[in-house]
């Protein structure tokens, strides 16, 4: 890619005999700005209003068919609405069948926040506003800044995007503004969006990367981006004016460069995140096929002789990701010796002695940590990887990466507050837990990943209204 320089043009204009030159700079198509950013997308409800119908009861009917005809009500709702104190009805009864006010999904809005910081292997978008440029592709390459460390100066870096190494970068202006599924157009269009991950495809490369910014000066490098429109037209870059007239440099100069560390995150988080990618991109449920088989594979890991369709195996999925992780990535990290598959085992010193323990609190935990939560009796919950932990509206909220949420792998989100001494997680459905605390294999050094415990990876997901596990 080239490096833009401003084009400036003489004109020569003649008034009343008088002759007068003046220079200036034809811009008509304008990159504005170019950035690393986080996506954050927000949901725009409707109100649906409450209705009001009656039901006729016929043969066959029970409460719960004709609650299940009528969703999302429910059976203790029809029996409040109908003045009923037992489940008894019979053919030809009226009931009065109310819906009430709810909110349904309307459209989504998307805003991209920028970065500041980033590390190895974190997924982020280049976001490029411009003026006048819609439908026109962008070329773009990530680039090393300040000094050499994971590359020469100013040399463009080979990152991957969808699992191909890139070095040229390519993004359409407005194209998220052509989708249906955005509300805020007027905002999209003028951006050209693409996500990458900041890191090479080949783990020894990966290896290569994290040691040269560890051995760098205060342990980080810098980087920043180089944009070019791919028109023949003159366009102007709002880019860095550090004299050398190149301006489509975005980020090159002191207190602008993007903040690259070394990847300090739980190796093992790679792994979960490639079962949940696999689990929400085909669709896969415990109940059959595809999602069945990877389920019981799990299962079958941690010597248990249940079936994933019968029995939880949320236990059973972290057990997994840590053998996998010592598998791909020679890791010795310890798990569960003595029944695995329960979740309440992850807690216990004796049935996990090689670990180390992280008082549960209202304070961010750090990502990736085991999280164990108790329900009703001592060996009944559920466990997860906590991938992210934020605050909505003054209320925390922690978000889990586990196995058999919703039947599959999946990411739930969980209110937290504390309840007396205790730390309670409660569910979207309502299902509430005990924070037991959270562990880590005692191998990973946790103390370095403390002092980042708030930089949460940066991945898209959704989150799901998971259903209670044990």
């Amino acid at each position: 890619m080239s490096q833009n320089k401003i084009t400036k043009l003489k004109a020569t204009v003649s008034y009343e005999g008088s002759t007068q030159t003046a220079t200036v700079s034809i811009t008509p198509y304008v990159v504005k700005s170019a950035y690393f950013a986080t996506k954050e997308e927000s949901i725009v409800y409707e109100t649906v209003k409450r209705v009001k119908t009656t039901y006729t009861v016929v043969s066959g009917d029970n409460l719960s068919k004709i609650a299940s005809k009528n969703k999302p009500i429910t059976v203790v709702k029809i029996k409040t609405d109908n003045g009923l104190t037992s489940n008894n009805i019979k053919v030809g009864d009226t009931l009065n069948i109310i819906q009430e006010d709810t909110k349904k999904e309307k459209e989504k809005k998307v805003t991209f926040t920028p970065l500041t910081k980033a590390s190895v292997g974190d997924e982020v978008y280049i976001v490029l506003e411009t003026k006048d440029l819609q439908g026109k592709t962008l070329k773009i390459n990530v680039r090393q800044g300040k000094e050499k460390v994971i590359a020469e100066k100013d040399k463009e870096l080979s990152i991957t995007q969808n699992d191909t190494v890139i070095t040229e970068i390519k993004a359409r202006v407005g194209e998220l503004a052509d989708t249906e599924e955005y509300l805020n157009k007027e905002y999209l269009q003028n951006l050209a969006v693409v996500k990458v991950t900041l890191a090479p495809k080949e783990e020894k490369d990966i290896k290569d990367w994290n040691t040269k910014i560890k051995e760098a000066t205060d342990k980080k490098t810098y980087l920043y981006l180089l944009a070019e429109v791919d028109i023949k037209e003159k366009v102007k870059y709002n880019g860095v004016h550090d004299g050398s007239n190149f301006t489509n440099h975005f980020l090159n100069e002191e207190g602008q460069w993007l903040e690259f560390h070394e990847n300090r995150l739980p190796p093992w988080m790679e792994i979960a995140w490639k079962e949940y990618k696999d689990w929400s991109s085909k669709k896969w449920t415990e109940k059959k096929g595809d999602g069945l088989t990877r389920a019981n594979k799990y299962i079958k890991k941690a010597d248990a002789n249940f079936k994933a369709n019968k029995d939880a195996w949320c236990a059973c999925f972290i057990h997994w990701v840590l053998k996998e992780t010592n598998t791909s990535k020679s890791t010795n990290f310890s798990t569960v010796i003595d029944t695995p598959s329960g979740s309440q085992n992850y807690w216990h010193s004796g049935r996990y002695p090689n670990k180390t323990k992280v008082s549960a609190s209202l304070e961010n935990p750090p990502y990736g940590v085991i999280t164990v939560l108790q329900k009703g009796n001592q060996w009944k919950g559920h466990v997860g990887f906590l991938m992210n932990f934020k605050e909505k509206g003054g209320e925390k909220y922690a978000y889990l990466l586990g196995g058999n949420q919703n039947n599959k792998v999946c990411v739930q989100e969980y209110k937290v507050y504390k309840d007396g001494s205790k730390i309670k997680y409660k569910t979207k459905k309502g299902t509430v837990y005990t924070l037991k605390g959270y562990v880590y294999p005692k191998e990973y050094e946790i103390d370095d990943n403390k002092k980042h415990k708030n930089d949460y990876k940066t991945k898209d997901y959704t989150v799901e209204d998971a259903i209670s596990t044990i």
